[in-house]
């Protein structure tokens, strides 16, 4: 984690980069109290600031305090409200704190972060697709010709398929913004569909199927919309 915070110091990596780093960290550990016997992270009070801190190696956490291990998942969407900042590696050489005006964006990314994780599982199943379904974050890019038609972007593809370009978080939509360039020709429209609304409408278009974060930096995700029609028909027979 040193490495990957010193480098969007010296700006040679991006904020969306180090917040994903963060967030896919899988030992963060917490100092932490006994509350009816059992542990839960301490906060701390400084200069009148209530603070949260996380390190991310054995190295950087006082030897004689209690503490809990876990992952950035659990650490992003578990934020208080009653801190004033969460506080990365205290004390070292790259400590970083992340302000608490910032915590309603870190939730939106470790959403987005976790859904791309379970998008990587090998198997595409109804649990997945009931993950899918309940994600907020989804960015849609819509062309949009001269008469005011819109179109959905679609994803390069060597075969010719008409895929639905899809990405679950701004950054992956910039990607592929970027690769595409002046190919996307006329004017570029985002919309923001929530996941009850986004998939059900993917089956009524003419295409042949979709890809998440076509040009990452999540592993890209195809899926035919056959596959797609199946599991959405499946969670509606047993509701």
């Amino acid at each position: 984690m040193k490495a990957i915070i010193e480098a969007y110091f010296h700006e040679r990596v991006g904020y969306h980069t180090l917040i994903r780093a963060l967030i896919a960290h899988k030992t963060w550990i917490i100092p932490a109290q006994k509350q009816d016997k059992e542990l839960h992270p301490s906060l701390f009070q400084h200069e009148g600031r209530t603070l949260l801190t996380a390190y991310s190696q054995k190295e950087y956490a006082p030897e004689q305090l209690e503490t809990i291990t876990v992952d950035g998942l659990w650490l992003f969407d578990q934020l208080p409200d009653i801190i004033d900042a969460l506080v990365i590696d205290p004390q070292s050489s790259h400590a970083l704190q992340l302000p608490r005006t910032k915590f309603g964006q870190l939730k939106q990314w470790r959403d987005a972060v976790h859904i791309e994780q379970q998008l990587a599982q090998p198997t595409f199943d109804a649990n997945i697709l009931e993950q899918l379904l309940q994600y907020q974050g989804y960015c849609l890019p819509l062309i949009q010709s001269p008469s005011g038609k819109r179109h959905i972007a679609l994803a390069p593809d060597p075969e010719g398929r008409k895929l639905a370009a899809i990405f679950t978080a701004k950054d992956s939509l910039s990607a592929f913004v970027q690769h595409a360039g002046t190919s996307l020709g006329e004017e570029l429209i985002i919309d923001e569909p929530s996941g009850e609304a986004l998939l059900p409408y993917l089956t009524t278009l003419p295409i042949d199927g979709i890809v998440f974060n076509c040009y990452g930096p999540p592993t890209p995700k195809a899926l035919h919309k056959e596959s797609l029609e199946r599991l959405l028909a499946e969670r509606d027979h047993h509701e």
